[in-house]
């Protein structure tokens, strides 16, 4: 515990104690955590708290193997996308410009790659990532917009927190995302999503 009375600060400080000689200098910006928490990665808007380093060893993962994910179009069965993304708030403008065009051929590659015996140390790292996430998402869901703000804002925050190892890797990023999206891993599910 600091004693107001005799606690010395350096200079850039969060904790400064100014007893009338000098100016005094506090960063408001820094978040302060205590034990294992200082770790995390927050979302700008919502304050979405997540563990960066898990996700960042499920995304290169998969961006590693992004090549033979990528190598084949496929049609991925997603249960009325407009309905679901009208529930959760994802734009549907949002979803055929972007979502459905660039991201959305390859899911059912991802899907098949996640699920290959081999790779079952990342879909339990997948299933870790998506069980924290998603509770997440759905109590701070209310400060953002829409859907597609709250999905960047998590890419924002682990691209800043990761930067050296996940630098150029956008892409997968947005991928994984979208994918938890479109699996009905992340996000309210529809009806017929809470009967499969």
């Amino acid at each position: 515990m600091i004693n107001r009375n005799n606690a010395e600060a350096k200079e850039r400080s969060v904790a400064a104690v100014n007893h009338g000689n000098g100016s005094q200098h506090i960063d408001n910006s820094t978040t302060i955590r205590l034990g294992g928490l200082v770790n995390l990665a927050e979302t700008a808007t919502g304050s979405i708290v997540f563990d960066p380093k898990v996700m960042r060893e499920a995304i290169i993962s998969i961006d590693n193997s992004l090549e033979s994910i990528n190598g084949n179009q496929s049609d991925f069965d997603i249960i009325d996308v407009e309905k679901k993304n009208k529930l959760n708030g994802l734009t549907q403008e949002y979803y055929d410009e972007f979502i459905s065009i660039n991201y959305e051929p390859y899911f059912l590659e991802l899907d098949v790659f996640l699920k290959q015996r081999e790779n079952e140390d990342l879909q339990k790292k997948v299933l870790k990532i998506v069980g924290s996430l998603n509770r997440k998402i759905f109590i701070k869901r209310k400060y953002f917009d829409n859907f597609e703000d709250l999905l960047t804002s998590i890419e924002e925050a682990l691209l800043e927190s990761e930067f050296q190892d996940l630098q150029g890797k956008e892409y997968t990023i947005s991928f994984f995302l979208y994918y938890l999206y479109a699996c009905c891993l992340i996000g309210k599910k529809i009806d017929e999503e809470k009967k499969c």
